[in-house]
């Protein structure tokens, strides 16, 4: 098994709990995966899923690793020390929009996310950051509001 296989198949496995923590995340009183605030989510999963079914696929049938068992094939990916921090920065920042976006409110999860992100790929002024996650982040939350319909909570709720 390469190692672009294992990462399709972890990816596959990430997808799986995002089709089943989705629904607590996204409760609008619609019954289904497909219907009401939660299908944009769901499409977008179900469309990674599609794509990374179809690449495992792919190289499962068209493997042309050596049978050696010590050469790199042509579909192993190789990761160096500075892509697996990076993975790892990408998974915390999205973890902390996960697990913050109910409690935080949407503009202000959103916001810290493009703001790590932006940093992440190199951005050094940290005030134009700001500034555009902040109206990103706006735009992003009027979009869903009003195009969609999506009922969220933009800030923090502090009345407990």
């Amino acid at each position: 098994m390469t190692n672009r296989q294992i990462i399709s198949i972890i990816i596959l496995l990430l997808c799986a709990v995002a089709f089943y923590a989705m629904p607590m995340q996204i409760d609008d009183g619609e019954a289904g995966a497909f219907v009401g605030a939660s299908m944009m989510p769901t499409l977008a999963v179900s469309l990674i899923v599609g794509f990374v079914l179809f690449d495992l696929i792919l190289s499962v049938f068209l493997n042309d690793t050596p049978k050696t068992g010590d050469k790199v094939g042509q579909g192993d990916v190789l990761f160096g020390s500075g892509q697996i921090s990076s993975v790892v920065i990408v998974t915390g920042l999205l973890s902390f929009f996960g697990l913050f976006l109910i409690p935080a409110g949407y503009v202000l999860s959103s916001t810290t996310l493009l703001a790590g992100l932006m940093f992440l790929t190199g951005g050094r002024q940290p005030v134009r950051i700001f500034i555009i996650s902040l109206l990103t982040a706006c735009i992003l939350y009027t979009g869903l509001r009003f195009g969609f319909g999506v009922h969220i909570n933009a800030f923090p709720t502090l009345s407990g």
